[in-house]
C-alpha cells in the first residue's frame, strides 16, 4: 500500500489553481489591452506631408531634420506649453503633436 501522507493534499491544490484561473478568465473575459495604458513610450505615425523635428519644443529652436508622411516615431513624452501649443517628444527631438497620430 502506497501512503502519500501530507503530499496528497499539496498535489491536489496545485491542480485546482490553474482550473480556478481558467474559470475566472472564462467568466470575466480578457481585459482589452491599450498600447499606452502605462504612459510612454508608444509608436505614432507622421500624418502630414512633411514635418520638422526640433531640438526643443519651440519652432525657433535648432532643427534636427525633416520627417516624411507615414514615418513611424517612438513617442517618449508629450508637452503642452503655456501658449497652448502641444509637442510630442521623440528620442531625437520634438515635433508638433498635430503632425503625428
Amino acid at each position: 500500500m502506497l501512503v502519500l501522507g501530507p503530499f496528497r493534499s499539496h498535489v491536489h491544490r496545485r491542480s485546482i489553481l490553474p482550473v480556478g484561473a481558467l474559470l475566472v478568465w472564462l467568466v470575466h473575459g480578457v481585459p482589452a489591452a491599450e498600447a499606452n495604458r502605462f504612459g510612454p513610450p508608444w509608436q505614432s505615425r507622421v500624418v502630414v506631408d512633411q514635418t520638422t523635428l526640433y531640438t526643443q519644443p519651440d519652432r525657433s529652436s535648432p532643427v534636427v531634420g525633416p520627417l516624411a508622411r507615414g514615418q513611424i516615431v517612438v513617442v517618449v513624452g508629450e508637452q503642452t506649453l503655456p501658449d497652448g501649443s502641444q509637442w510630442t517628444q521623440v528620442p531625437d527631438g520634438y515635433l508638433a503633436s498635430s503632425d503625428a497620430r
